[in-house]
């Protein structure tokens, strides 16, 4: 991988292959809006889930969880919330987190189900 942004959708696509293999249906991926973006929407019966994939070398300064600050969070409800008034969803949002790790054309998947919520921003 020679650049951020390939790395970044090899991440993103061994991600949509692991949630597949889990029974989730991927709805989208890199979605828009005023907010910001949502890297993966997908769901199950129960859930609409938005992922945010971060994907670095094993020899970065700094985890993939580190970027996922507070700032990062509030963009990425709002951006949620967005999707779900636009689409009219009606199932339980879950904010989900995976970190992909390269080394030497290996990988390494952290997925974090739940990692933060609506708790984290205000929306009115």
């Amino acid at each position: 991988m020679n650049n951020n942004k390939n790395i970044g959708n090899y991440g993103e696509n061994l991600v949509c292959n692991f949630l597949r293999k889990n029974n989730y249906e991927i709805l989208l991926t890199n979605y828009h809006s005023k907010y910001g973006e949502i890297d993966i929407i997908a769901e199950n019966i129960k859930y609409i889930l938005f992922i945010e994939v971060k994907t670095r070398n094993n020899n970065s300064l700094y985890r993939g969880l580190e970027a996922v600050d507070i700032s990062k969070q509030h963009r990425i409800i709002k951006t949620a919330y967005n999707y779900i008034n636009e689409f009219d969803i009606s199932k339980q949002p879950r904010f989900d987190v995976a970190e992909v790790i390269m080394s030497n054309n290996k990988y390494k998947l952290n997925y974090y189900k739940n990692y933060f919520g609506v708790g984290v921003c205000e929306l009115f």
